[in-house]
């Protein structure tokens, strides 16, 4: 069969380069496609029973449909993402079998040193959107990979952008400058009992809109995902603006052409980069074997609509509109319980003077358990 075209970047971003699909074999080694061993033992002695055998299909399975061609590795990032969303969508649950066993070992991917030298950009404070009717806040950026149920900023440098010699030379580097905004919130909604998609939560969230009105002089970025159902939850990012208009002329422009333009214009900016920092060793094995974790033009993927205010731009995101997301959603409940994942976004730079790119925004989701802290809207 043919490779299925790599949409995730369409100037050199990456591609799935495995010949062959996965396969398991009787010790539950998994291997590509010319027998080479890919990752080991992932049904080992941390992942016994019915749930490891489970993923360990989920994961072939999705190999099989990447090398075939029937998905592109588009819907990889979006699985990435929505692994993470059905963590933070578990309840805590302290005395079941996985804890009386003791906890899965923990995989953290090797982090390049941070260089010395500041993030070279004058970045305001922000103030944070507090739910009244939540728990989640803003955690200690002191401890990056605490499962506390908190969200996070990461530091910028964590990601790759494409560099001031991108079209040169392909060459991506760690972010040079903190990004336009800031994170002032997370936070999970439905609409009643969830039978019927809440969207639209600019407007719909009281909380929110009290917190942005209250700043007129203020711009905020606000990302909601509609993750599938029933019941349907509707999960928000808002971000509010640290770098002044005026400071830096190319994300002036840049902004002001995302949010007067076309749905077609925004679809060809708006790129998702997911990083999933800490998760049981056999999810992480899991997810480098079906692709790992590759920029993603994420709005020409997955059903997507837009939202202008006063003072804000809503991006909302069916998540449900892929395929391999449900299929995820569907498979790997049954384990997973903890995760840290960060998420960036930013205006891809299609032109050499957009270059480096900036981040648009990112946060983290430390351990949040999204379900015990789902605020239910009349």
């Amino acid at each position: 069969a043919q490779s299925a075209p790599d949409l995730s970047d369409p100037q050199s971003d990456g591609a799935l380069s495995d010949d062959g699909a996965p396969t398991i074999d009787s010790d539950g080694n998994v291997s590509n496609g010319d027998g080479g061993q890919m990752a080991g033992g992932l049904l080992g002695a941390h992942a016994p029973g019915r749930t490891a055998m489970v993923l360990a299909l989920l994961v072939t399975g999705t190999g099989y449909l990447v090398n075939a061609g029937y998905v592109g590795s588009m819907d990889v990032a979006v699985a990435v993402f929505c692994t993470a969303v059905v963590w933070m969508l578990l309840p805590s649950t302290e005395n079941n079998k996985d804890a009386a066993q003791g906890e899965e070992d923990t995989a953290q991917p090797e982090v390049p040193p941070s260089p010395a030298a500041p993030e070279a950009a004058v970045v305001h404070q922000v103030d944070e959107w507090v739910e009244p009717a939540s728990e989640l806040a803003r955690g200690d950026p002191s401890l990056p990979r605490a499962l506390d149920n908190k969200w996070r900023e990461p530091m910028a440098r964590k990601f790759k952008v494409r560099s001031a010699r991108y079209f040169a030379r392909k060459l991506k580097l760690p972010a040079e400058r903190a990004p336009a905004f800031r994170p002032i919130g997370i936070q999970g909604y439905m609409r009643g009992e969830g039978a019927k998609r809440l969207r639209n939560l600019g407007a719909e969230v009281p909380s929110l809109a009290q917190h942005m009105a209250s700043k007129p002089a203020s711009y905020f970025l606000l990302v909601s995902w509609l993750i599938p159902g029933p019941p349907y939850i509707s999960v928000m990012f808002a971000f509010e603006r640290a770098v002044a208009i005026g400071e830096d002329p190319v994300l002036d422009r840049m902004m002001e052409e995302f949010v007067q333009g076309s749905d077609a214009d925004r679809k060809a900016r708006f790129k998702y980069l997911p990083s999933l920092d800490m998760a049981p060793r056999m999810v992480m094995s899991g997810m480098k074997l079906i692709g790992g974790e590759k920029p993603t033009m994420l709005c020409n993927k997955l059903d997507s609509r837009f939202y202008r205010g006063e003072n804000y731009f809503e991006i909302e995101i069916d998540i449900a509109s892929s395929k391999i997301a449900n299929m995820v959603t569907g498979l790997i409940l049954p384990k997973v319980k903890s995760v840290v994942v960060s998420s960036a976004f930013i205006l891809q730079a299609n032109h050499e003077e957009e270059l480096p790119e900036r981040i648009l925004a990112c946060n983290s989701c430390n351990g949040i358990r999204m379900y015990d802290n789902i605020v239910h809207l009349p």
